[in-house]
């Protein structure tokens, strides 16, 4: 078994002209067949498969060739540099050349280096002997993908635009010479923030922990506190070029289908090209972007989305945004905080009654003042009117004036 050789080495240099060309051409694969995606798991590990970019319109065979479809991949990405490509050989397939290419930044090196990298490069001595023998390439290549790689999803490639897809999901694209399929292994990883405490919502009792970036570990951190089957998770990629995972969230049995089936509707229907943070997704799914009132909350404490699933609202995740989407709520539900759930029902209900009472009072209290100082000054005292007259001699505004600047 020869060592592998690592860097971004032109692979695509011991390959002929002619396989380069046809590598990069439309086609069908060796079966006559257009290539498609396979949905199956494999049998390797649970791991649920993340949902397609979905924007690839074209379907291009991969080819026979190695060096092809390592330079057509190259090439899709215009030699980017964090394109990594490590060529290795494997005692399992003797003779014939490997490629594992994956972007840098994405993925857990260490995860490829232990789960696909060493597997192959040890599978002579620690593969079944099915392994080995004369069997059809595309049979052994599966057996390398059921019983050596050891990630926890791995996915045939048919396609070049499976391939790019995959590799823009995180994954690690095995190549092999002489096959018009690869192997896509799951390992998603690279830097994230760490789970910390919250920074705008925080309470005195009751949880510590916030959302953070990763839409896999917000869900994890619903999950923690919703231990049950019917919590529902349903994915989808949105935005032409940044094609952002956008996960809906929601407790079968308990929420509204109706509701469901509408956010469902909005979400499917939004055509844009970027999804940065969920207040993008917000806008497009509110009944109106022109009024003061909200019918979507924002939330950065798990245990307040959980809450909200449970009341029978649905939650909107979005990969790259700490906050977590919860609709359709009401006016009062803005009134209501994180810690009334960890109070008692009486002190709870009364702190929100003062939430609400502290509402009307702001609203309303600017406007008799000025009603009363301007209009019905028959109302006050006559020593509280001489004194209100007196502090205001030195001001040079009316009274409408003075509320708005006193209003921040």
């Amino acid at each position: 078994m020869s060592g592998a050789q690592n860097g971004n080495g032109s692979a695509e240099n011991s390959a002929s002209g002619s396989q380069s060309h046809r590598g990069a051409s439309g086609g069908k694969d060796g079966k006559g067949r257009a290539g498609s995606s396979n949905g199956g798991n494999g049998g390797n590990g649970g791991a649920a498969k993340p949902p397609p970019l979905g924007r690839r319109k074209t379907a291009t065979a991969l080819s026979p060739s190695l060096a092809a479809n390592a330079h057509a991949i190259r090439m899709q990405f215009h030699h980017s540099g964090d394109l990594r490509l490590r060529l290795l050989s494997s005692g399992a397939l003797p003779g014939i050349q490997l490629a594992a290419l994956y972007l840098q930044g994405i993925v857990d090196e260490e995860a490829i280096r232990k789960n696909v990298l060493e597997p192959l490069q040890a599978a002579e001595a620690a593969a079944p002997g099915s392994l080995k023998g004369k069997g059809r390439l595309k049979d052994r290549i599966e057996q390398l993908r059921l019983n050596v790689i050891s990630t926890g999803l791995t996915e045939p490639v048919r396609t070049l635009e499976e391939a790019l897809d995959a590799l823009l999901l995180g994954c690690c694209l095995l190549l092999v010479e002489g096959s018009d399929e690869a192997v896509a292994a799951e390992a998603a990883g690279g830097e994230t923030r760490q789970v910390g405490e919250p920074t705008a919502q925080t309470v005195i009792r009751g949880p510590q922990h916030a959302f953070t970036e990763s839409a896999r570990t917000n869900i994890g951190l619903i999950r923690r506190i919703i231990r049950s089957e019917r919590l529902t998770v349903e994915s989808r990629r949105i935005g032409r070029e940044t094609c952002t995972e956008v996960s809906l969230l929601y407790m079968n049995g308990i929420v509204d289908a109706e509701i469901v089936k509408e956010a469902r509707r909005r979400l499917d229907d939004i055509d844009i090209d970027s999804v940065l943070d969920s207040g993008y997704i917000e806008e497009f799914i509110q009944d109106s972007s022109f009024t003061p009132f909200p019918t979507v909350l924002n939330t950065e404490r798990p245990d307040q989305a959980a809450a909200g699933l449970l009341e029978g609202h649905f939650a909107v995740v979005v990969d790259g945004s700490p906050y977590v989407l919860l609709g359709p709520v009401t006016f009062f539900r803005f009134f209501q905080s994180p810690e009334d759930h960890y109070q008692r029902f009486d002190i709870a209900s009364f702190l929100r009654l003062i939430r609400i009472a502290a509402f009307f009072i702001s609203m309303h209290l600017p406007a008799l003042y000025i009603a009363i100082t301007t209009f019905h000054q028959e109302m006050l005292p006559s020593n509280l009117l001489i004194g209100l007259s007196a502090q205001r001699e030195g001001v040079p505004f009316p009274a409408l004036v003075e509320a708005f600047l006193m209003e921040p």
